[in-house]
């Protein structure tokens, strides 16, 4: 699992005005553990100005199935959608999800990955600080399907933009990111 961990920035520090819609495109496929810690993440945000796009790709496991059909019932007394689709690929999943999305930034996320209470509002303030077209984030790394708790077994901080490095190893961050979705469109979304 992997639980985001992003830089805080102090509101009161910048005052760009309203802090900008994001859409979360939650993609998820067969495990129902890992979905719900997800989504109690994006439960407890100290954010408000988001909605979530949880896309179902083809889920064949019954526990997982039957958990999307409580969120198709709870979601949309939140403004929260659940999107279903043949399994094809995470790529098609996260373009499917954007093509749906409403918010300015759009906040990538995989079933695996748990956000910090903060992650949303700190993602739209550090936006709204810097005019970025991406922003991504420090990861914390547990393992098991269990919620994460106490020290992470390791800790990823990606380097940003350095392409030298990035033709070795990843180090533009995980897919844990905010996009610009007008960025996003321009460049035609994922392969």
């Amino acid at each position: 699992d992997l639980t985001a961990m992003p830089v805080r920035v102090r509101r009161d520090e910048v005052d760009r005005g309203p802090l900008p819609r994001i859409s979360v495109c939650l993609v998820h496929f067969n495990r129902a553990r890992l979905v719900q810690q997800a989504v109690s993440s994006l439960e407890a945000q100290d954010y408000g100005n988001f909605d979530v796009l949880l896309v179902d790709c083809g889920s064949t496991d019954a526990d997982a199935s039957a958990l999307v059909s409580e969120y198709e019932e709870s979601f949309p007394r939140r403004g929260w959608r659940v999107l279903r689709m043949e399994d094809r690929y995470v790529g098609a999943a996260r373009n499917f999800a954007a093509s749906c999305a409403t918010g300015e930034y759009l906040l990538f996320m995989d079933d695996d990955n748990v956000a910090m209470p903060h992650e949303l509002r700190t993602f739209a303030e550090v936006a709204g600080r810097t005019d970025a077209d991406v922003l991504t984030c420090m990861n914390a790394v547990f393992a098991g399907d269990d919620a994460p708790e106490g020290v992470p077994k390791a800790c990823w901080l990606p380097l940003g933009a350095d392409v030298s490095s990035g033709v070795y190893a990843n180090v533009f961050g995980d897919a844990n990111d905010l996009v610009r979705r007008s960025a996003f469109e321009k460049i035609g979304g994922f392969s």
